[in-house]
């Protein structure tokens, strides 16, 4: 009889540790740390998203959305904001993972961020909706500009704001 042994391999992960939830504590090929069971209700994201209190960003659509005349520019409201990207209304259609251009206005401070994002994911409108509610991934935005969205944060997510626009 002969042994088997050298002819077994084991799998790339078997070298990992493992964490209490029988997940690996390290991810193989280089991919970011996950929570291996995150709780209920619980953000995964890397950056904190912030509400900015009713703004409109101008979102340049890509050609192939508008034929051949170009991009149009819509409005579209911002539902929250961070460093990495941001959720957008649209008035129309777009496909995951196509390329807009989008305009962001402090109207307080008259700040600009102008930024390519990445359309990250879409939801489809409920049956008597006309908007897609939209995730756009910021593609290289500059330091200058994560600074400036840093900065809004600070003051819209700010104890004094939020008390001088509480709702009564």
């Amino acid at each position: 009889m002969f042994a088997l042994g050298p002819l077994i391999r084991r799998p790339a992960t078997a070298n990992l540790l493992y964490n209490e939830n029988h997940m690996p504590s390290e991810p193989p090929f280089g991919l970011p740390p996950q929570p291996a069971n995150p709780a209920p209700g619980s953000d995964r994201r890397r950056a904190v998203r912030f509400p900015p209190p009713g703004w409109v960003s101008k979102v340049t659509l890509p050609r192939t959305l508008m034929g051949l005349g170009g991009g149009q520019t819509v409005n579209a409201p911002l539902l929250d904001l961070s460093e990495l990207g941001a959720r957008i209304v649209l008035p129309q259609e777009i496909s995951k993972g196509g390329h807009v251009r989008i305009r962001i206005e402090d109207p307080k401070f008259k700040d600009v961020v102008e930024v390519h994002a990445r359309v990250a994911w879409v939801n489809p409108p409920p049956p008597v909706a006309t908007s897609w509610i939209v995730g756009v991934e910021f593609i290289e935005l500059p330091r200058e500009h994560q600074l400036k969205i840093s900065g809004w944060r600070s003051y819209y997510t700010s104890d004094e704001f939020l008390k001088q626009h509480e709702v009564k």
